[in-house]
């Protein structure tokens, strides 16, 4: 049996520069942005959950320089990570592949997501493949052909469109829900969260976040960390982190809800 290695996804030494590779650039960077504020939020519900003080020192830095930008950048990537994901999903159903409408269905997603963002502020197909030059001269069907299928991915892509699909309608209530406690005390932002609809939505809400950003994170570590070890060690940390936040943020809303 020969050795070789399947070929690794296509990256930027296959495909020429166009918008439907940014496009497809920016919704895996916007999707870390998302997971690294999927910690944030955790970390606010569990300091409303510890008390004023707690909630002081974070609503202090979340109001600082560095707080503001990381929430400019996280709102955007909501914004752009939202529609380009409707977009993903609309194509799901074999729509929208010619390559005039693709094109145009690319910046869209970049048009909307700076129309969404200013709103929420109040304020990719042609590839070129190249053949591998070395020790072998194979394009990338000869090097997969006799391999068979790698018999996965079918239920890891219809969590990630499930998932997805919730937090179309959840994310939107959440930005909302968040935009509303802007500046408020401990005592105004514990009695919104303790509200018995906002409390309910907050606990569907934040296992789909952590779910959705886990299964995005294995398929950027799959595509671009290929050491034998490093790999499964991240992905193994990804699955924990995401339980571990999930988990906490669920307790911290229960007990404000219940406390209220």
């Amino acid at each position: 049996m020969s050795s070789r290695e399947r070929p690794l996804s296509p990256h930027l030494q296959v495909y020429r520069w166009q918008i439907q590779m940014v496009t497809s650039i920016l919704h895996r960077a916007t999707g870390v942005v998302l997971a690294a504020g999927a910690l944030v939020i955790a970390a606010g519900l569990l300091t409303l959950m510890l008390g004023p003080e707690a909630w002081a020192c974070f609503t202090a830095h979340a109001g600082a320089w560095y707080g503001k930008v990381f929430l400019f950048g996280w709102s955007w990537s909501f914004a752009y990570h939202l529609c380009n994901g409707i977009r993903h999903v609309v194509q799901d159903f074999a729509i929208g592949y010619g390559i005039p409408t693709f094109i145009r269905s690319s910046w869209l997603s970049v048009a909307g997501s700076l129309g969404h963002h200013r709103a929420d502020l109040g304020l990719r197909t042609e590839r070129r493949w190249r053949m591998k030059t070395g020790d072998k001269f194979r394009t990338p069907l000869k090097n997969v052909r006799g391999w068979g299928s790698a018999k996965t991915g079918t239920e890891h892509f219809i969590h990630q469109r499930l998932t997805a699909t919730a937090l179309v309608i959840l994310g939107l209530w959440f930005v909302w829900f968040v935009l509303g406690l802007i500046g408020s005390d401990y005592l105004t932002a514990t009695d919104a969260v303790s509200k018995p609809w906002n409390a309910v939505l907050l606990v569907g809400f934040l296992p789909a976040m952590f779910w959705h950003a886990q299964l995005g994170l294995q398929v950027v570590l799959e595509d671009y960390i290929h050491h034998s070890l490093l790999a499964p060690s991240l992905q193994t940390g990804v699955k924990f982190i995401a339980v571990l936040g999930a988990l906490v943020s669920i307790f911290a809303v229960a007990r404000i809800a219940l406390a209220g």
